[in-house]
């Protein structure tokens, strides 16, 4: 055992005037041991037993088994929700992975063997031409003026509808029709008289009631 004092001048030093900073430990402050070398471990090998280590392994197989199983299990219940055949899913997948930028939610048909729509690129120039001149005309006048344009051409109403509607955001008003007589100068002039003797005999102001009506329409809006 060794002793340290301080000499008063800042400095630690020992019995025999060696400072603390040099000196030597003669032994060894960490008591280190070795518990088994290589050679030991090879010589005492064949005592550990593998028992252990063999039932691990085969509860680790196990498991590796039912989980197998359990993904398996959800991805068939997936696609069962899905209502998606399995050979279906597996072409998507394969398909997904040839091409990440297919788009799986286009429609999936045989487009192959389809006729090409008989609305071509040219027929839709005509129809946006003839509207522009046109603009009042009917679903049916555009057809006829197709037809008129293009030889053997035969296309209906509802074709021509939905290209004005969805891809020229056109839209076409449901004319009313009545009859003849309704509107005739006889029939307008019997009404005419008819409403006026009506009001004549009442004291009801149908000004007033309509001008009333406009104001409570320009307050909500």
């Amino acid at each position: 055992m060794s002793f340290y004092y301080k000499d008063g001048q800042g400095s630690i030093a020992d019995e025999q005037g060696n400072e603390a900073m040099d000196y030597e430990e003669e032994t060894d402050p960490y008591n280190v041991t070795s518990l088994l070398t290589a050679s030991q471990y090879r010589i005492h090998q064949g005592h550990f037993p593998a028992k252990v280590t063999e039932e691990l392994d085969v509860q680790m197989e196990e498991v590796s088994e039912e989980l197998s199983k359990d993904v398996a299990t959800g991805r068939k219940y997936n696609v069962e929700r899905a209502q998606v055949e399995i050979r279906t899913a597996q072409k998507w997948a394969k398909r997904l992975k040839e091409d990440p930028e297919w788009n799986i939610y286009e429609k999936q048909t045989n487009m192959s063997n389809r006729k090409p729509p008989q609305l071509q690129n040219e027929h839709k120039q005509h129809l946006v031409q003839f509207f522009d001149k046109f603009p009042q005309a009917t679903r049916r006048d555009a057809v006829d003026s197709l037809t008129e344009e293009f030889q053997s051409f035969n296309l209906k109403e509802t074709s021509v509808g939905n290209f004005i509607l969805y891809e020229c955001n056109l839209t076409f008003k449901r004319a009313t029709l009545h009859p003849v007589a309704r509107n005739s100068a006889e029939n307008l002039d019997k009404r005419y008289h008819w409403a006026k003797k009506w009001v004549e005999n009442t004291d009801m102001n149908y000004l007033k009631i309509v001008f009333s009506l406009m104001k409570l329409v320009l307050i909500s809006t």
